[in-house]
């Protein structure tokens, strides 16, 4: 029992030091945070309201802002290259998410979605300056997650589009059907009633 529990340990203490903190705290929440060049209080509500309202409203989104190499562990060769990071990370949180995920570095924004896959509405916020100092990051990927959400969802929250069409669709469908139905048993010819006869 003792060479297992040694080997249990042995085996949990490279797996928990190795891999980038922002995979284990996106499994159990929304936002990532920089450990080193930490945010202002005021960045950081203000990035963790913009994400809530955006998963509200049916945007599913995971954010990590990384400030500095020490941020991500032992992916630190990623740092500067954001989207590069956006679908290695998005691979190694794949399994539990699928939504879309956004990467804030100082040199520019990354996103990916369905697991790792580049995400098409990169090209949306690909204009989005990173400012200078703590909040930089922060701040564009506020900036990024309002244009997105408003991408995706109609203003003012309410019904995505697409499936609101098709419900109509299918009630124009089922209303067309009835409809043919109705006139078709007009125009069949009345039966004559029981025990009337014709003469000649």
């Amino acid at each position: 029992m003792l060479a297992v529990l040694a080997l249990a340990l042995a085996a949990a203490g490279p797996a928990a030091a190795n891999g980038d903190p922002a995979s284990h705290f996106l499994l159990a929440q929304d936002v990532f945070l920089p450990f080193q060049q930490r945010l202002s209080d005021d960045a950081k509500a203000d990035l963790v309201a913009v994400v809530e309202r955006a998963n509200e409203r049916g945007y599913p989104l995971k954010v990590a802002v990384i400030n500095t190499p020490s941020d991500l562990g032992t992916a630190g060769h990623l740092f500067a290259f954001p989207q590069e990071y956006a679908e290695f990370l998005g691979k190694e949180i794949g399994f539990q998410f699928q939504g879309h995920l956004l990467i804030a570095m100082p040199e520019a924004l990354g996103l990916s979605h369905r697991g790792g896959e580049p995400d098409p509405q990169a090209a949306a916020i690909a204009d989005i300056p990173v400012g200078e100092g703590a909040d930089g990051p922060a701040r564009a990927a506020i900036t990024a997650v309002e244009r997105l959400a408003a991408v995706e969802a109609p203003a003012g929250g309410g019904f995505p589009l697409v499936p609101v069409l098709a419900a109509v669709t299918a009630l124009l469908l089922v209303g067309g059907v009835v409809a043919l139905l109705l006139v078709a048993r007009r125009r069949q010819p009345a039966e004559p009633e029981a025990g009337s006869s014709t003469t000649t």
